[in-house]
């Protein structure tokens, strides 16, 4: 008998598909064979198959499961003795022949494969890994996850494959297959971009093919995605492979025979929840069940965040008060919430009755989300106070906007939440019932870190927001401009170059929201105002299908 994860689960004997159409049967299977010979616990196969929220009958149709997979097993042709399921306490045990399972053949040829890559014997190398990859079906256990398991030992079994295709890769790189590792890398690598050993691999392999600016292009596009989500730049190791290519560095050329090339080196880890290996062949002991640990699922964090709180102290619903007009008109109204808020890049956190709570900076800070956070508050008192076709006017709406450090408690769990606690939160309930019916107060925190943009009706203090400069026409910021030195620089050489050729060039800044791109281009063009005419036309910040605003000439 023959299991196969490493795609949809499959159960062969003598080569003949045996059909498991349960699915408690094949989830059960799967986790037992990802921890073939090792006794697993019963409360670890409940929450594999039910996570945290297992049914009162779970320990019995586990056990049935059990008793159905026990029966299609005898059924079989295959001696008793080559598989069994048995109990073991404190659960069950599935003992089979390592060699019976296809992902054990798979962790034998990765290993062996790596360490001829490590010992130079790159054909045997790319062979034996080549041989491990071919494996793979799909994703391990497809079928599965397809209905909605996700076991952190199937995120390792994805690892372990990416690492054996980049090994794979330096492999073929040192034996002159440049074209091969093109066309084996360059979907993993799109889909993957935080795999710098990959894409470096990729680099190396399009120089050699001599697509130089597609090489080049990686990079940047790498460079991007790393600032855009996490605000940090390519290692080390990237960064002078980009320099290597500009420079055409001699040993980034077709390797010699005998001499190994340069390629990006590999990273590995021992991963806590990666199943481990199992003897090459026989009956496996059996082992000890692992000390069980509840799911770290559940994340902390400190966060400067700006909560928009909306209160309408009597919701006018217009007509009879049917109780579906009623729900009706409460539906729009915080539909109408929601999209301002999520318009301006925040999220709506709770509703409880008449009020709504908002949060800008979650799950990504953003250098002006007290801006945004007023900005919202603003057009949602607009919206409601004015009424439409499906909303009466709600000229008891107010709105408070309080900035501050808290602390997010996120349960990464079945159903995402996060929870948000800090003094921000008091604050923005006092401004609220401070607040009269019409009025949008904000902290003192709040509109010291968003200057400019806004018009109050007193001088200081929680003052009510009574009118918005247009987001086109936002202030320059009044922190000090660093750390985009490289940025400009390429900017000035375009200049210059533009200057001396007198030929159009094109230079496009890329990035997500918030990260400074409008602020290089206005450094820029203050540093250079001498030297050229600078014409503006930009969108609004915020905001989606818009128009292209128009800016005046400079």
């Amino acid at each position: 008998m023959q299991f196969n994860i490493l795609g949809p689960l499959e159960v062969l004997d003598r080569g003949t598909p045996i059909a498991i159409k349960s699915g408690n049967q094949r989830a059960t299977l799967g986790f037992l064979l990802l921890h073939a010979n090792s006794v697993v616990a019963t409360r670890s196969l409940i929450t594999a198959l039910w996570r945290q929220r297992p049914p009162a009958t779970a320990r019995k149709i586990l056990q049935n499961a059990i008793g159905g997979l026990r029966a299609t097993l005898s059924t079989t042709g295959t001696d008793t003795t080559e598989v069994e399921l048995l109990t073991h306490a404190p659960g069950y045990l599935l003992r089979v022949d390592p060699q019976r399972i296809d992902l054990n053949r798979f962790q034998a040829l990765a290993e062996a494969g790596r360490a001829e890559l490590a010992d130079g014997a790159w054909e045997r190398a790319a062979a034996t890994l080549g041989e491990a990859l071919s494996l793979w079906r799909g994703p391990a256990l497809v079928d599965l996850t397809e209905s909605g398991v996700d076991w952190p030992e199937l995120t390792a079994l994805h690892e372990a494959r990416l690492t054996a295709l980049e090994n794979k890769a330096e492999a073929e790189l040192a034996l002159g297959r440049h074209n091969q590792v093109i066309i084996e890398l360059e979907n993993e690598a799109d889909a993957r971009p935080l795999r710098e050993r990959m894409r470096g691999l990729l680099m190396i392999a399009l120089y050699r093919a001599g697509r130089q600016s597609d090489a080049l292009a990686v990079y940047r596009r790498t460079r991007i995605e790393l600032a855009t989500q996490f605000g940090l730049e390519p290692g080390k190791e990237l960064q002078l492979l980009e320099q290597a290519i500009l420079s055409h560095d001699p040993e980034l050329a077709l390797p010699v025979p005998g001499i190994r090339p340069p390629v990006m080196s590999a990273v590995t880890a021992t991963r806590p929840d990666a199943p481990a290996s199992a003897p090459a062949s026989g009956l496996a002991p059996v082992s000890t069940p692992p000390t069980e640990r509840a799911p770290e699922h559940v994340r902390v964090e400190r966060k400067w965040v700006s909560a928009l709180l909306v209160q309408i102290g009597t919701i006018a619903y217009g007509g009879t008060g049917d109780p579906e007009d009623i729900d009706k008109v409460r539906r729009r109204i915080t539909a109408v919430i929601r999209e301002q808020v999520e318009r301006f890049g925040g999220v709506l956190h709770t509703t409880v009755g008449p009020m709504w709570l908002a949060v800008f900076g979650v799950p990504r800070t953003h250098e002006d989300d007290a801006e945004r956070a007023v900005r919202a508050g603003f057009a949602i008192r607009g919206l409601l106070v004015g009424g439409d076709s499906d909303i009466p006017p709600q000229k008891t709406v107010r709105a408070a906007v309080a900035t501050g450090e808290t602390l997010m408690t996120t349960d990464c769990a079945d159903n995402p939440s996060t929870e948000v606690t800090g003094e921000v939160l008091t604050t923005g309930m006092r401004l609220l019932n401070a607040a009269k019916p019409g009025e949008l107060r904000v902290c003192p925190t709040t509109r010291q870190a968003s200057p400019g943009p806004f018009t109050y009706a007193g001088p200081g203090g929680t003052s009510d927001v009574i009118a918005v400069r247009p987001e086109h026409a936002g202030s320059m910021p009044t922190v000090a401009f660093v750390g985009r030195e490289r940025e400009q620089a390429r900017l000035r050489s375009v200049l210059e170059e533009v200057t001396v050729r007198r030929k159009a060039q094109l230079f496009t800044i890329l990035g997500e929201p918030g990260i400074g791109k409008s602020r290089l281009a206005a450094e820029f063009a203050l540093a250079s105002s001498g030297d050229a005419l600078h014409l503006f036309g930009r969108v609004p910040r915020f905001g989606y299908n818009s128009t292209l605003a128009r800016w005046p000439v400079r």
